[in-house]
């Protein structure tokens, strides 16, 4: 199974009626944070990732409009944390970011320098290139976008909706 973790405003998850239809359309599922905004992954067989992570966050949407579906978090993380994630020195993860194969980073916060990276991205390289088998099945970066836009073409395709009906 792989992990898609969303970003969601306003997910009611201590109202019984809401974890109800989070039951009923995934089966399996983790809310972690708090409102407003919340993480809830969702876990989908592997293969054809984005098609059903679409297609849960739709039905999701219809059936719990109170909520907003943002986007899939991206888990950006600096190179203390990876050095944690993984059992090694943060020296080790230094000298890493220096490799040229080593993956770009994502950002750089406050411009002081700091870099994160995705940790999706980190996983695929520790597994290629230092032979360490974390054993998570996280969408690519790739598949991450394509989610993100099927969750924003539905946000739109479900306010015009509620939009028309308002009219009628």
């Amino acid at each position: 199974m792989t992990e898609i973790p969303i970003r969601v405003l306003d997910l009611e998850i201590d109202n019984e009626a809401v974890e109800d239809v989070l039951t009923e359309t995934l089966g399996a599922f983790l809310v972690t944070g708090s409102e407003p905004v919340c993480r809830l992954s969702i876990f989908v067989e592997h293969g054809e990732v984005v098609e059903q992570a679409v297609g849960l966050v739709r039905e999701l949407q219809e059936r719990l409009p109170a909520a907003t579906f943002l986007d899939v978090d991206r888990d950006l993380v600096g190179s203390s944390q990876i050095a944690q994630r993984i059992g090694v020195s943060r020296e080790a993860v230094r000298k890493w970011t220096h490799l040229q194969s080593f993956p770009i980073g994502q950002a750089n916060l406050d411009g002081q320098g700091k870099q994160l990276w995705a940790w999706t991205q980190i996983v695929d390289w520790v597994e290629q290139y230092r032979g360490l088998d974390l054993e998570e099945a996280l969408p690519t970066l790739d598949e991450m976008t394509a989610i993100e836009f099927g969750i924003l073409t539905a946000r739109k395709q479900s306010k015009s909706e509620r939009h028309s009906s308002t009219e009628n």
